[in-house]
């Protein structure tokens, strides 16, 4: 079965590589034509499965990218970096007849000339540098993306609550997903029973308290279970054993349960 978006490269033509054209309109935005990928599996259910998952992340990455040229960013710290991890690879496979680290240097270089955001030089020169914790805003971005899906009845209560949730716990890129405790959930339903009061100077119903406490737990819940599986769908691809980790980076993505090498 063909894949689409696949061509082969190399001396011999046997690495598969997902190279498709990033819509021109964003273009400009990441500094290059094309979304390239060397796959790691040449063939089986685990080439498709790596398919899928880069198809996912260039969706992603068009998604996000468009809302950022809108002044709709929203990107937590590990986005940013993922992001970063991306440009520096597509500006790295564009540079030939050199070897990769004699590219980085001369691709750093370039980028620090030009004013380039200091991430995408990081990103350039150690992207295996420890990426960024998963925070509280991943799960936000992931809950608003999956349950709320630009529903503008859904938006506005959702970030009434992560309003709520901030002035207690500070700012959500802040928080670590792995550091969420059940003193923090007490610590909002504190402040939404005891000092939060609505416009007209009400407390809260017992039901909306519930409600808010729900939302924040649907939040965090869903936040760890999807990155929980792109943490194990990694894994797969790169031959790994999945076990229960606290933490884990790889390539620029910092895992809540993640992966360990064989033994």
């Amino acid at each position: 079965m063909k894949l689409k978006y696949i061509d082969m490269v190399g001396k011999d033509k046997s690495t598969p590589r997902y190279r498709r054209r990033i819509p021109t309109r964003i273009q400009a935005a990441l500094g290059r034509e094309w979304f390239q990928v060397h796959l790691r599996n040449q063939s089986g259910a685990k080439m498709i499965a790596e398919w899928e998952t880069i198809g996912s992340e260039f969706d992603r990455l068009v998604a996000e990218t468009t809302k950022r040229m809108k002044g709709e960013n929203n990107r937590s710290p590990a986005m940013l970096w993922r992001d970063a991890i991306l440009r520096a690879e597509g500006l790295l496979d564009g540079v030939q007849g050199l070897d990769r680290d004699e590219a980085r240097t001369i691709v750093a270089e370039g980028l620090v000339k030009q004013g380039e955001d200091l991430l995408v030089v990081r990103a350039v020169l150690a992207p295996s540098l420890e990426a960024p914790a998963i925070t509280l805003l991943d799960a936000r971005n992931i809950y608003a993306a999956e349950r709320v899906k630009a529903d503008p009845d859904k938006t506005t209560p959702l970030e009434r609550h992560v309003s709520r949730m901030e002035h207690v716990l500070g700012p959500l890129k802040d928080m670590p997903l792995v550091s969420l405790k059940r003193e923090h959930g007490r610590n909002v339903r504190g402040y939404l029973w005891n000092t939060y009061r609505k416009k007209d100077g009400k407390k809260l119903s017992v039901d909306s308290v519930s409600r808010e406490l729900s939302i924040m737990s649907a939040i965090a819940s869903l936040g760890r279970r999807r990155i929980w599986e792109r943490s194990v769908i990694g894994c797969i691809l790169r031959g790994r054993q999945v076990g229960l980790v606290n933490c884990d980076a790889d390539r620029g993505v910092n895992l809540i349960m993640g992966c360990k090498e064989p033994v």
